[in-house]
């Protein structure tokens, strides 16, 4: 059974690819990346001062308060969800190109492959090829204008590695991607087979009996994906902060209601860092991972900042946080020449 996980909260059917097209097999080169450097001072990489040196290069501030920002069209409205290319990953490189038969009017972005480059370069210079073996494909689709950006799901083969899929025409904005492919590494990190049991014939099957046997013999947080492991980030995570929210979250949070999410959201504002976090444990995490990166290391004044500074307790987070950073960095760098 093959499980998406998404931003923006949109449930997503999987897709079933009819009449694939083979265009051709073209390998993108990567640009090279110089790595963590030495004398980078931890203290300043956790500092305001760093972040904002960011923003000055990117010219605006991180969009994480907002999901879409404002792009110039024109856009193209679409009835539903339509994936349009999907690469093999081969370390810093995409290759193995194969677009998916699609309508006329999509064509351009289906064959725009310098915007497809620029997205693929963007993510290989911030995700470090260590923190990445998992992911083996990335795709390209669009559901029209300002829905959902990107997603990540377990690729249909085997759960036990991912595919990142980014919306061509809502991907031209550098500070909403940047924060977005943040929220969906957060997922691939959180949720993948070193973190969750993964239960083939559950993944292939969606073996109800069996997917009701495995959650009452889990002692942990039960996922979709499976039980998390005791020492999981997220199990540890959710111990930590969804304890005393889960049975509310269950009597007053409706699946895919963003009225409920809303409501619920008012009702624990001061527990949240945005209003999507509220969705559910998955989305909560993912979203203050997204928040422990793109802001300064807080003081830990209030209960948000208590959930920040819950990734600071990971040594390898912290180095993955300056990692991410220090990649975005000189990809802005990259830009400037």
């Amino acid at each position: 059974m093959m499980k998406k996980v998404l931003f923006l909260g949109l449930v997503l059917i999987g897709f079933l690819i009819i009449g694939i097209v083979l265009l051709n097999y073209e390998t993108i080169e990567p640009i090279q990346t110089m790595g963590l450097d030495d004398k980078e001072d931890a203290a300043f990489l956790e500092s305001e001062a760093f972040i904002a040196e960011l923003e000055a290069k990117l010219g605006e501030k991180f969009l994480i308060d907002s999901f879409t920002a404002e792009m110039d069209g024109p856009f193209i409205e679409v009835d539903e969800e339509t994936m349009l290319t999907v690469y093999e990953i081969n370390g810093d490189t995409i290759q193995n190109k194969i677009d998916i038969e699609t309508n006329d009017d999509l064509l351009a972005i289906q064959e725009d492959v310098e915007l497809q480059q620029e997205l693929w370069t963007l993510f290989q210079m911030i995700i470090p090829l260590e923190n990445r073996g998992n992911i083996v494909k990335f795709g390209f689709f669009t559901d029209g204008p300002d829905n959902t950006l990107a997603y990540v799901e377990q690729v249909e083969d085997d759960p036990t590695k991912w595919i990142v899929v980014i919306d061509l025409q809502d991907g031209t904005n550098l500070a909403t991607v940047f924060a977005t492919l943040i929220h969906e590494y957060a997922h691939v990190l959180s949720l993948n087979d070193k973190e969750v049991e993964i239960n083939e014939d559950v993944f292939f099957d969606g073996d109800e009996d069996l997917i009701n046997d495995i959650r009452e013999a889990c002692q942990n947080l039960y996922l979709d994906e499976g039980c998390t492991n005791e020492d999981s980030y997220i199990n540890q995570y959710y111990e930590m902060f969804w304890l005393d929210l889960q049975l509310d979250w269950e009597a007053e949070v409706i699946i895919d209601d963003e009225e409920s999410v809303r409501q619920f959201y008012e009702r624990h504002e001061e527990k949240f860092v945005n209003e999507y976090a509220a969705t559910n444990i998955v989305e909560d995490f993912a979203e203050t991972f997204t928040y422990f990166v793109l802001k300064p290391k807080p003081k830990g004044e209030n209960y948000i900042e208590e959930k920040l500074l819950f990734f600071y307790q990971f040594p390898e987070l912290v180095e993955l946080r300056a990692k991410l950073l220090l990649g975005l960095e000189e990809y802005l760098d990259y830009k400037e020449k």
